[in-house]
């Protein structure tokens, strides 16, 4: 590990000058003064100095200096030096041959990237992440811990989106299934019209065939009826025509035999018609009558099978989409559990964070600033340094805490407050460098 060993720094942002030697100091480095002294310039030179273009504002010149620079070397020899002038920004990075490195940026992204592959741990200020909202909490933990859940975030979306939709139109269904009208002791399939009226056809059919006999029988009769009327008149032209008689007697002959087969023709008929019976063709009609009532019945039995199983489709559906959103949930927290960022039971979700369960806006303020300097801290970059803004908002507890967990995790924390208490080691005013007995310690 690497830490810083001096740091000056002229017409830097509210800087005229600034000159520390870090072997003079403990892991906590606390830099006090009034408003606009230069407190969070101090801090930010360090930004400069170390960050990329990314992090290097347009505006780092002092009000009015057209040059300005940032010199810092560390305990490995290493010497980095930035300047700035209006026309841009120049670095030099040497080793302590004073060799100078072809790609002095690269050595100084590897010296503050976050062991666990995240971005620069420089731009990770655990009081300001503590004041973070959710969601800019989220993205600065998917910076730090160097996990990119943007398919993970995706396809959580799509399955909350679907889950959504799918839950609406269930509940369509829902409502329809409970509109639907539905009939007890009616078959499954629908009655066949066509069939009936098929079966009616032939019935009809047949029956008309009986009707047809009938006539045949009557017709016969009739013919019985005329020979025998014609017989009456054979008879009474043989009285009336003596001459005609033996011809007449040979026809009255022939006419008997004619009767006779008539006779046996008429009885055959009369047999088989007395024989017959009418089809009954009413059922038929009633049960096509009724058929269509079925069939309607049938057709709204079927129709609410379908929202039910529609219903059900929907339901799985759903199930799938949560099972989904869970699956997004629980490998996003694998990503947090195997990052190199041990922090025991911090998750977050797309709501926020939470440590233990309880989300982070529910934790005591103490909770907070513990935990977030413990995950400045668990960045554990090459450049053993961390940078807190707005320290005057901590209480001697906290400021106890935080040296402790400096001093532990042999880190170099620089931290800004207002005022010149016995807290502050390096004290600022208007720009300088001064002893702390000579500016009045009212930030007022």
């Amino acid at each position: 590990m690497t830490k810083l060993k001096t740091l000056s720094a002229e017409n830097i942002k509210a800087l005229k000058s600034l000159s520390i030697d870090f072997t003079q100091h403990g892991n906590l480095v606390i830099f006090g003064g009034k408003n606009g002294a230069g407190k969070s310039s101090s801090l930010d030179t360090i930004i400069y100095l170390f960050g990329g273009k990314g992090a290097i504002p347009e505006d780092v010149l002092r009000h009015g200096a057209d040059h300005g620079t940032i010199d810092g070397t560390l305990d490995d020899g290493t010497h980095v030096r930035r300047t700035f002038t209006k026309m841009g920004v120049h670095l030099v990075v040497e080793n302590e041959k004073g060799m100078r490195f072809t790609s002095p940026q690269a050595v100084l992204d590897k010296l503050i990237q976050a062991a666990n592959g995240g971005k620069s741990s420089l731009l990770f200020d655990p009081l300001a992440f503590s004041n973070m909202a959710p969601k800019e909490q989220i993205e600065t933990l998917k910076n730090v811990l160097g996990i990119d859940t943007t398919t993970l975030d995706e396809a959580y979306k799509l399955a909350y989106e679907e889950r959504r939709n799918n839950g609406r139109d269930l509940k369509q269904l829902e409502a329809r299934l409970i509109a639907a009208k539905t009939y007890d002791d009616i078959p499954e399939e629908p009655i066949s019209i066509g069939a009936l009226m098929t079966e009616l056809q032939e019935r009809e059919e047949e029956n008309r065939e009986h009707e047809r006999a009938r006539v045949q029988v009557e017709a016969l009769r009739k013919e019985v009826r005329e020979k025998k009327r014609m017989m009456v008149l054979t008879q009474d032209a043989i009285k009336g025509v003596e001459k005609e008689v033996t011809e007449l007697k040979k026809r009255l002959v022939s006419e008997a035999k004619a009767l006779d087969k008539l006779v046996e023709k008429g009885k055959a008929a009369a047999k088989k018609a007395a024989g017959l019976t009418d089809v009954e063709t009413a059922p038929i009609h009633e049960a096509i009558e009724r058929a269509s009532e079925v069939n309607d019945h049938i057709r709204a039995n079927q129709a609410a099978r379908e929202i039910e199983e529609e219903i059900a489709g929907y339901t799985n559906r759903i199930k799938e989409n949560q099972d989904a959103m869970s699956a997004a949930d629980a490998e996003r927290i694998a990503l947090i559990e195997n990052a190199q960022f041990t922090i025991p039971g911090l998750a977050f979700t797309e709501d926020g964070v939470s440590v233990d369960g309880v989300r982070w806006e529910n934790l005591a303020s103490g909770d907070q600033t513990k935990i977030s300097v413990a995950m400045a801290l668990a960045m554990n970059p090459e450049l053993k340094v961390l940078l807190i803004h707005g320290g005057s908002l901590l209480d001697t507890d906290h400021l106890k805490w935080i040296k402790d967990a400096a001093v532990k995790s042999d880190t170099v924390i620089l931290m800004e407050v207002v005022g010149g208490g016995p807290e502050v080691d390096i004290l600022l005013d208007k720009g300088h460098v001064i002893e702390k007995e000579a500016v009045d310690e009212d930030p007022e």
